[in-house]
């Protein structure tokens, strides 16, 4: 085989759609469950195959501009949102008229020999990462959308902890009327209601990294929070044990308990 040949022939086995760019033997697929959308060019067969092998559970529709049955989650939840093509005025318009469904969900850019420019244009119209399906290894393409999900994960868990947290709080006040701080005291109290919490506990709810930055002002702030309780409840405090949350209705049956 002459040189001529031996590069023709290298070339097909890297550029092939079952060869390109992809090693089977290495990383497994992303673990996550995914939609994807693929515009019907010339690139389509590389980009497809190339998604095939990026998510371990994938759901493929072709693009359309109005297209809302691939956001809709009735058919189950999904973290990603893959969209293949190499227009990026038409892929971005498609989430941005779709931000909202699309609030907690990675966005994703698969190009077909991208440039430069055509990049950072598919990010600045919002997508989370451009995956281009010719020059990047699959590896390399896997660790960005794993590092993409759990962004998008921690940010879940957080806002379900905040969302947690404030239908505790609502129970006893109105969150709406509460500093931030008075917000993190009034949570401390409900998740520990009829048992008293020491100051220094309130301190580091506050602001765990220095447990004594907020001890002059707990008393102010406990104050202020009286004032915002629904009628049901009542702050008491004892010296050596702090403050405790009473549900008034069963504060006859617990008075002695508490305050022996």
């Amino acid at each position: 085989m002459d040189l001529a040949a031996a590069i023709a022939f290298n070339f097909h086995i890297t550029h092939t759609i079952d060869n390109f760019l992809i090693d089977h033997s290495l990383a497994t697929k992303v673990e996550c469950s995914a939609r994807y959308q693929s515009f019907n060019d010339h690139a389509k067969e590389y980009r497809d195959k190339f998604a095939e092998h990026l998510v371990d559970t994938i759901m493929s529709r072709p693009f359309l501009d109005d297209d809302t049955f691939i956001l809709s989650k009735a058919h189950g939840d999904y973290d990603v949102l893959i969209t293949g093509g190499n227009d990026p005025a038409r892929m971005g318009r498609f989430i941005r008229s779709n931000s909202l469904l699309l609030n907690n969900v990675a966005k994703i850019a698969l190009i077909h020999d991208s440039t430069p420019p055509r990049r950072t244009r598919l990010l600045n119209y919002g997508f989370d990462e451009v995956i281009d399906s010719k020059k990047m290894h699959m590896d390399e393409a896997r660790l960005r959308l794993k590092s993409v999900i759990i962004k998008y994960r921690a940010n879940r868990n957080l806002l379900s902890d905040s969302f947690t947290k404030r239908n505790a709080v609502s129970l006893v006040c109105n969150p709406d009327l509460l500093t931030p701080r008075e917000f993190e005291i009034a949570h401390t109290l409900v998740d520990n209601i009829n048992s008293f919490v020491s100051i220094k506990k309130f301190c580091s709810e506050i602001n765990p990294s220095d447990t004594t930055a907020f001890k002059g002002s707990i008393k102010v702030m406990i104050s202020n929070l009286r004032k915002k309780l629904n009628s049901g409840y009542i702050i008491k405090n004892d010296y050596s044990r702090g403050y405790v949350l009473i549900n008034k209705i069963l504060e006859s049956s617990n008075n002695d308990k508490l305050f022996p």
